[in-house]
């Protein structure tokens, strides 16, 4: 388990106290920095979701078990 110490308590949290499925981040394609925290946190590049800005990346968090969970239909 996390803790609040480490950066990404809030994904535990997300998942275990809130019950939420998935998580996603919105990112600018030339943001390198936001990329590069997604994919610290073990984000998945989901090329199949929606997007408000149609030139926004999305990644897509699963729990903390490593294993992404499915972009949601």
């Amino acid at each position: 388990t996390r803790t609040a110490a480490s950066p990404d308590w809030f994904l535990d949290w997300a998942f275990e106290e809130i019950g939420l499925q998935t998580l996603a981040s919105y990112v600018d394609p030339r943001n390198r920095h936001s990329i590069a925290v997604a994919e610290r946190l073990g984000a998945c590049l989901d090329t199949g979701a929606e997007r408000p800005d149609p030139g926004d990346l999305v990644y897509r968090h699963g729990r903390s078990n490593g294993k992404p969970l499915p972009a949601p239909a």
